[in-house]
């Protein structure tokens, strides 16, 4: 077991450097498309082990994963990245940033140079992540989403208020969340999962360097594709700006790295505008997680896999790769603890699409073909779907 382990860490750290000599020299150019904005948990905490006999450093790993995930959408084309680093006090919540670059050997490096101290704002760092999506994210991207991993609860201000705030202004972007060594039913995880679902996303668990890992890549893997398919769907309260002018045009002219708030980052850690409280938004503690993942081809293609029932997102969607059986195959979905389903309309040329999630396989079918439609679908058809064994 020891002998694994080690193993296991020596090619994470190998991968990572590969990683770095890749990205050294590569960049996109081009209008992007896609809008992926890392919120990454800097805290003093980030710098212990993870726990739970597991002696991998919190922090080596995150800077692992955000390197694999950029390493990812540099083969993309049409993703830009940002990566916005959360420590500290209310008044001061996101001290280090990069702004959305194509330009990922210097985002890399920036990553790299992450270090863990300090607080844990997660609310206040939450309401920069929004706005920052909404000003600096590229005008021409047509999908925006937001990846927050944290190893803490949050101990400045109110993640409900904060949500509250950002529905009351209209703008809250789609925030797949990451407790990273979290145990379930804390306070913790209730704070990730009560942002995630707020907001259309998912809560995810990750236990150790490698399941943090392969949940990064699926992002980035989940998230283009679906761009590849149509416009980023199932996000709750996503909405435009309401002035376009306030974006970035070119958004490698945004500010990039930076050690200290300047002007454009002071203004964004204000508060957007008073909101209602947000006593809806409180969510039902996680339980431990089957996953299950959804791939095909092509919206039209001929090929799907899928797979439910295992213990972590990267084997799941693994498996279902190898089911669809084609280097074009993608996941279209992940899911966990319930059905998923992925719909596409079947007239040629249409990339109209549908995605549900939910507890009956007969319903969510129903909900995947019903956004299908909604979309100008009319010929839809569910592709794939799949039901994980609820604990």
């Amino acid at each position: 077991m020891l002998r694994a382990k080690a193993a296991r860490r020596a090619v994470t750290v190998l991968f990572a450097i590969g990683m770095t000599l890749f990205l050294s020299g590569h960049s996109t150019g081009g209008n992007p498309t896609s809008s992926l904005l890392l919120l990454i948990d800097t805290s003093g905490s980030m710098g212990d082990p993870v726990g739970g006999g597991n002696s991998d450093i919190k922090i080596e790993a995150a800077r692992s994963a955000a390197l694999a995930a950029v390493a990812q959408a540099a083969r993309r084309q049409g993703v830009e990245v940002a990566v916005l680093a959360f420590e500290g006090d209310c008044s001061r919540p996101v001290p280090r940033y990069h702004g959305f670059t194509t330009d990922f050997g210097t985002l890399a490096g920036f990553i790299r140079s992450l270090e863990p101290g300090g607080g844990t704002p997660m609310a206040e760092a939450v309401l920069v992540a929004n706005r920052f999506m909404r000003t600096e994210g590229a005008s021409s991207a047509r999908d925006q989403m937001i990846v927050l991993l944290a190893d803490g609860a949050n101990d400045c201000g109110s993640i409900a208020d904060a949500l509250a705030e950002l529905r009351a202004s209209g703008v809250i972007f789609r925030h797949e969340t990451v407790g990273f060594g979290i145990e379930p039913n804390t306070t913790a995880a209730r704070d990730l999962q009560q942002i995630a679902t707020a907001s259309g996303g998912t809560y995810h668990h990750a236990a150790d360097a490698t399941q943090l890992g392969d949940l990064f890549l699926e992002f980035v893997n989940t998230f283009t594709l679906i761009d590849m398919l149509g416009t980023f769907g199932g996000g709750a309260g996503i909405a435009p700006p309401a002035d376009e002018s306030a974006r970035a045009a070119n958004p490698t002219t945004s500010p990039q790295a930076s050690e200290r708030v300047p002007g454009e980052m002071s203004r964004l850690i204000g508060r957007i505008r008073p909101g209602p409280p947000a006593s809806t938004l409180d969510a039902q503690a996680p339980t431990a997680s089957r996953w299950g993942a959804l791939a095909i081809d092509s919206n039209q293609g001929p090929s799907w896999g899928w797979a439910a029932d295992y213990g972590t997102v990267g084997r799941a969607s693994r498996r279902a790769l190898a089911e669809c059986g084609i280097e074009s195959c993608g996941v279209v979905m992940t899911f966990s603890n319930q059905c998923g389903a992925f719909a596409a309309d079947q007239t040629r040329g249409s990339t109209a699409y549908g995605w549900a999630k939910g507890a009956s396989a007969v319903a969510t079918q129903d909900d995947a073909l019903a956004q299908c439609r909604q979309r100008g679908g009319t010929s839809c058809l569910v592709r794939v779907w799949g039901c994980n064994t609820r604990p």
